[in-house]
């Protein structure tokens, strides 16, 4: 499966599992998510979340771009801003805490999930990039997302200049929170997550709809300024 699922003691630790890949984010990846973190969400037993991944090749190497190879390239990068954008939302509208463990390389897609995350731990020197920058693609969700966790500084380096980021640097940035050991990253992060889900669950939530409200309408908006631009080179039917 390219993405596990486990349950240890109410904590529900979902773990990308392409090895292949580089744990490059797929369909059924975003769809898992989704329906996990939804149903999640509606069960009261499930106190926190852990995302995580396996390898030492990546954490994410970004959305998978070979899959809809056979489509036309405006429509497969429609289908994939759609998933994408689903994925993130129902990151952002879990109510309870979402730690993710980062033990190796984020790229694209993967730091997108990653900014849409309660808490980031990161195992030391792990080195986050958006390509997009440097294959001449525009990133409206790059922008919005980096500006709004991390400020205006942090979005210009990655999104405009294309440069890659180190952990300690983005910690000062306020992205990641925590550098840990990669021997103990799972371990500090699924003890973090039982802390968390200890607070008040609606207290917790609440706080975290007020976070995140302003974050999903940047997403949004964002999404939906990708798709105009898309359109814009590609027209529909064209």
């Amino acid at each position: 499966m390219s993405l596990t699922r486990t349950v240890e003691d109410g904590i529900l630790i979902l773990t990308l599992n392409r090895l292949d890949a580089a744990n490059a984010i797929d369909q059924s990846i975003h769809e898992g998510l989704v329906t996990s973190l939804t149903e999640a969400g509606r069960d009261a037993r499930i106190t926190a979340v852990v995302l995580t991944a396996i390898g030492e090749r990546a954490f994410c190497a970004g959305a998978d771009l070979k899959e809809y190879a056979e489509l036309p390239r405006a429509e497969a990068g429609t289908m994939r801003r759609r998933l994408l954008v689903a994925t993130l939302l129902a990151m952002l509208r879990f109510p309870g805490p979402l730690v993710c463990a980062v033990q190796a390389r984020v790229i694209g897609a993967g730091l997108f999930v990653a900014l849409c995350a309660d808490v980031v731990l990161s195992a030391p020197a792990v080195r986050f990039s958006l390509p997009e920058a440097r294959l001449g693609m525009p990133s409206p969700i790059g922008v919005a997302l980096l500006d709004g966790r991390c400020g205006s500084g942090t979005a210009r380096r990655m999104v405009l200049l294309g440069q890659e980021m180190a952990s300690p640097a983005l910690q000062a940035a306020g992205l990641v929170d925590e550098i840990v050991p990669a021997a103990d990253l799972h371990a500090v992060a699924r003890a973090r997550a039982s802390a968390l889900g200890k607070l008040d669950a609606r207290a917790y939530r609440e706080n975290k709809r007020c976070l995140n409200d302003a974050m999903i309408e940047r997403l949004l908006a964002a999404a939906s300024h990708a798709q105009a631009l898309q359109d814009a080179l590609h027209p529909p039917g064209s």
